[in-house]
């Protein structure tokens, strides 16, 4: 099938185009704090653990061989892009009027 491509996300496709990952460094950081509801019968003692990882990938251009600092496009599965900061996401078809289906749904 194919998607009807209208200049939106065509422009931002073709803006992305030239950068691909060459890398990356991976952080993690692993919290747990301590909450007065323990009444939600999880058994945890009224704790909560939040995991967060941070990727900064190193990229390259087609342009030339030498990293840059353009703007990686990356697609996110949707139960991925729910935890995913809103300021790092395209979320208007204005935007972007493409859709991908996976299995798991549209990207």
């Amino acid at each position: 099938k194919q998607e009807d491509v209208s200049n939106t996300g065509l422009t931002t496709l073709m803006g992305h185009s030239r950068v691909y990952p060459v890398g990356a460094t991976v952080g993690a950081e692993y919290t747990t704090t301590t909450t007065d509801d323990d009444n939600d019968n999880d058994n945890d003692g009224g704790l909560t653990s939040v995991a967060t990882l941070e990727f900064a990938f190193d990229t390259e251009s087609f342009e030339s061989k030498h990293s840059t600092t353009d703007n990686l496009l990356m697609l996110a599965l949707p139960h991925h892009a729910q935890l995913l900061p809103s300021s790092q996401m395209i979320t208007s078809q204005h935007e972007f009027d493409i859709t991908f289906e996976c299995i798991k749904g549209t990207m």
